[in-house]
C-alpha cells in the first residue's frame, strides 16, 4: 500500500502515457455505498492507482489494466447503482489542437 502513497517524480509523465486513463465512478442515487466507502475499497485492492474522492463517487487513474481491475471490483459492492465514464484528459485535447495548428502553419508556409 506504500507505492500509492509515494510521491514519484515523475507524475508528469503518468499524463502523456497513452496506456493511461481517467475513468469516473458514479453512484446513483439510493447505493447501499457512499463515496467515502467506494474511495476505502479502492484504497484496500493497492494497485498502483491514483485515486480522488469526489461528490458523485470517485475518480480513478492508472493503467488500463489496473483501472479496469478496480472498477470490476468495485462494481460487485453495488453493480446496479454504480456506473463509470471515461473522463477525456484536457492535455491531450490540448495536444491535437496544437497538432492542427501547427499542421495548418505549415500548409500556410509550404504553399
Amino acid at each position: 500500500m506504500l507505492r500509492n502513497l509515494t510521491i514519484s517524480p515523475e507524475l508528469d509523465k503518468e499524463d502523456w502515457d497513452p496506456d493511461v486513463i481517467t475513468r469516473m465512478i458514479i453512484i446513483a442515487p439510493g447505493a447501499h455505498v457512499s463515496e467515502s466507502e467506494i474511495v476505502n475499497e479502492l484504497h484496500m485492492l493497492d494497485l498502483p492507482l491514483t485515486i480522488k474522492n469526489t461528490c458523485y463517487g470517485s475518480m480513478v487513474s492508472g493503467k488500463t489494466k489496473d483501472v479496469f481491475e478496480a472498477i470490476r471490483e468495485i462494481r460487485k459492492l453495488d453493480p446496479n447503482h454504480i456506473f463509470t465514464k471515461e473522463k477525456v484528459s484536457t492535455k491531450w485535447k490540448m495536444n491535437t489542437d496544437y497538432l492542427v495548428m501547427w499542421q495548418m502553419l505549415w500548409k500556410i508556409l509550404v504553399m
